[in-house]
């Protein structure tokens, strides 16, 4: 923004003449005193807002009083180069990659709305970011980023315990490790172990790296094996690349590979061999306020598996997966709000009944409360909840639920609980209470997750 040099001589002129008048697009501006002509002009520019504004003298009058007639204009002027303070701790070339929108900015307000949305796919990115914006030589904008990255690196541990028909409790447990940052890249790696009775052991690992080499494009590389009721093993590997497609979220587009291989107990029991070939697309956005105890903004993550059965007694078959998971919050006071939650999915197989090992589980901490650990499989699910929060503070939250199961095939009572989340410097803990409401309360499930901060 630049205010030509004439302004010089209207506070020159202010020394000798009382009747000095200014106005900017044909509005009077107020003059106090000399010194706050300057500063005056200076909101206005920063009101309009665009990187090229200007003001430009159109008209002087000197009789009966000065006159000094300015006009705004706007030269579309966009950021030329982005710097960063050395101290965040990521190398420049994933950061010049994660921030080059900014470069489309054209004014302050939407670089802003730039850096609000970019959070979306990056949660690491602290709402106090500052941006510092300069002329350069040759007249380049630029714009130094000032923030220190928020990185949540934590180990994990889940335990649940409820008691089964005949009186005998059940335990489930799950371990989970999440690093991020390890390379100075704004790399993430997820390892999550989860045990669930005697017969069934989930192992998931994924790698994902926003920008590798400094790449306009991320990669993700994820491998699960689920060994189900010892009655078949469930592996998929799978790898995608990841997009900015657009300013809110990531999008990923990729492959992978499924097998179900049964046990010599599940191939008693007529379990049959399966392999498919897929192309996955997948959406996924947080912009909600807080990693551990949120209570406002929104959250979303789609997947699309289409693939190609390998492995039929027919001729090679279309299968189709569908999941989402989306979660709003309401706010109705200042420590009072509502989170409304969607988690869904459907299995499709082209002419074929779904195999046992392609339904879609849940039950739990993480999908349907009050039950245990993924004792539900279906074709079609839809899971509706309900939370009621109040958060007084960062470090505490007590919140109460309703989940609500709809499917297909059999009734699933609603289940009703509560619970409380509580975070420190170097933990975050959380314990949960629900029962369905056909049982009794002394039925109901517990569940305890406890999280140490690394980071």
């Amino acid at each position: 923004m630049r205010i030509f040099k004439l302004i010089i001589f209207i506070a020159a002129s202010w020394a000798f003449s009382q009747g000095t008048a200014i106005t900017v697009d044909g509005a009077m501006i107020p003059i106090y005193e000399r010194s706050s002509i300057i500063s005056q002009f200076d909101s206005i520019l920063v009101v309009k807002g665009e990187f090229g504004g200007k003001l430009t003298l159109v008209d002087f009058d000197s009789l009966p009083g000065l006159l000094f007639n300015y006009e705004t204009h706007d030269e579309q002027k966009t950021i030329d180069e982005i710097l960063f303070q050395k101290e965040s701790g990521v190398n420049a070339p994933v950061l010049q990659q994660m921030f080059s929108n900014l470069t489309k900015a054209h004014s302050y307000e939407s670089a802003q709305t730039i850096v609000n949305e970019l959070r979306t796919g990056y949660p690491f990115i602290p709402s106090d970011l500052h941006l510092n914006y300069g002329l350069m030589d040759n007249n380049r904008l630029g714009v130094l980023v000032d923030f220190m990255p928020e990185f949540n690196s934590h180990f994990s541990g889940i335990a649940g315990a409820g008691r089964q028909d005949d009186s005998a409790w059940d335990i489930a447990g799950e371990i989970d490790i999440h690093l991020e940052n390890t390379w100075q890249t704004a790399n993430m790696t997820d390892l999550i172990w989860k045990r669930n009775g005697e017969d069934s052991q989930y192992i998931l690992f994924r790698y994902e790296e926003p920008y590798p080499f400094g790449l306009p494009f991320g990669a993700k590389v994820e491998f699960v094996q689920d060994l189900r009721n010892g009655e078949y093993v469930y592996t998929n590997s799978s790898g995608a690349f990841s997009l900015q497609l657009g300013r809110k979220g990531k999008w990923y587009f990729g492959g992978g590979k499924e097998t179900i291989t049964p046990t010599d107990h599940g191939d008693s029991l007529g379990i049959q061999h399966f392999k498919a070939q897929t192309f996955n697309i997948e959406y996924y956005g947080n912009g909600r306020n807080d990693r551990w105890l949120p209570s406002t903004g929104y959250f979303w993550d789609a997947k699309t598996q289409i693939g190609q059965v390998k492995e039929t007694n027919k001729k090679d078959n279309i299968i189709i997966r569908l999941q989402l998971h989306l979660e709003q919050f309401l706010v109705l006071s200042r420590n009072m709000s509502l989170r409304f939650k969607l988690w869904s999915g459907i299995v499709w197989d082209e002419g074929q009944e779904i195999h046992v090992g392609q339904k879609i589980r849940y039950g739990g901490i993480n999908t349907l409360r009050g039950y245990q650990e993924d004792i539900f499989a279906n074709g079609i699910i839809n899971i509706t909840s309900i939370d009621l929060l109040f958060t007084p503070n960062e470090h505490f939250q007590l919140f109460a639920f309703g989940d609500k199961a709809y499917q297909d095939v059999y009734d699933i009572p609603l289940s009703l609980g509560f619970g409380l989340r509580q975070r420190t410097k170097n933990s975050v803990m959380e314990v949960s209470f629900g029962w369905p409401v056909d049982e009794a309360f002394s039925g109901g499930k517990v569940h305890v997750k406890f999280t140490s901060l690394l980071d």
